[in-house]
């Protein structure tokens, strides 16, 4: 993975959580970014995969497939990861 797309990844997550108090760490796996973060409702580890196509973000989400990455559909999937939690 290029470092840009790295750097673009984590401002596109940094802007999308800011002000939420939201830690994660993250790690490159070939061509995806990998962030882990903890359940919004609890210590569950949650990892995201993004990716860079098209000079577009993208996170593979739980609908199983690469959707672009907007702060409102990162949102949702946040918010998706938290109620399968709550249905565990």
């Amino acid at each position: 993975m290029r470092n840009n797309y790295v750097k673009k990844i984590l401002e596109f997550v940094d802007k999308a959580i800011e002000g939420d108090n939201i830690k994660y760490v993250h790690k490159i796996k070939a061509d995806v970014l990998e962030i882990r973060t903890s359940s919004l409702l609890g210590s569950r580890k949650i990892i995201y995969e993004f990716k860079v196509i098209d000079e577009k973000v993208y996170f593979y989400s739980s609908n199983e497939m690469y959707e672009e990455a907007t702060e409102k559909s990162f949102f949702d999937e946040m918010m998706s990861q938290c109620q399968d939690e709550l249905t565990k």
